[in-house]
Formats: C-alpha cells, structure tokens, sequence
C-alpha cells in the first residue's frame, strides 16, 4: 500500500478495511486454534497419567509382602510420588513438542506450496519417494 501511495495511487479506506478484517479473523483463528491445542494436550497428558497412574499403583500394590517388609513406607511413597512427576512432565514435554513440530512442518509446507502456487508439491512428490527409498536402505543396513 505504501508502494501505491508513492505511485499517486492511494488505497481506499475500505481495502485497507478489508485486510484488517482478514488480519484479524487470522489472529482469532490462531487463538482459537492455540487454545484448542491447549485443552487437547491436557486432556491426552490427563489420560496418560492417569493410565500410568493405575498401571503403576497395581504393580506396587501387587508387589509381595516380603517387599513391604524390607521397604519403608515413606520410600515407597516417595519413590511413587517422584516418578509420577517425572512421568507428568516428560509427558507434557514430549507431547507438546511432537504437537509443535507436526504444526510447524504442515504449516511450512502450506506456505511453500502457496507461495509457489502448488509448483513445490509436484517436486515433492518425486522428492519424498527418493526420500523413502533412501530411508528404507539406510535402515536395513543400520539394524
């Protein structure tokens, strides 16, 4: 718009309306979108502590008399208390890095094939094959 405006040909007021309506329903789909991920990671990290939670709190509870006997009770607690929290936190952590790279990779591959006006995906296509083909190698030889 500046560019126009150095060139004699001022932007109306109701264009420059326009791209602030799409500036702003990007800005709120972003925090919707923010928000959304927000609830859906903690309600998965919810699910997985939960699961291991249990999971955990049968073994010990299924764990012989004899161990209890040898074992202080605060220890055991302790022991159950702290890697529950280390298991809350790498959840979370883990979960919402995996989330950011997915987001991150889609989102750049859009605006690559959007600013190359779809140009990228026919390159892509050849390119993810070869890709694949090298990948499947590089594993059989490695394991």
């Amino acid at each position: 718009s500046i560019n126009q405006e150095n060139h004699g040909h001022p932007m109306s007021s109701e264009k420059n309306l326009s791209y602030m309506e799409v500036f702003a329903a990007l800005s709120l789909a972003g925090v919707a979108c923010t928000v959304a991920r927000g609830v859906c990671l903690a309600q998965i990290q919810l699910k997985a502590s939960l699961s291991l939670h249990k999971s955990v709190l049968d073994r010990v509870l299924g764990a012989p008399v004899a161990f209890f006997d040898v074992t202080p009770l605060g220890r055991i607690v302790n022991r159950f208390s702290s890697d529950m929290t280390t298991i809350d936190e790498t959840i979370a952590q883990s979960i919402s890095q995996m989330a950011n790279t997915v987001f991150s990779v889609f989102g750049s591959l859009v605006g690559i094939a959007v600013a190359t006006n779809g140009l990228f995906l026919i390159i892509m296509m050849p390119l993810a094959w070869v890709y694949n083909n090298v990948q499947r190698t590089f594993r059989k030889t490695n394991t």
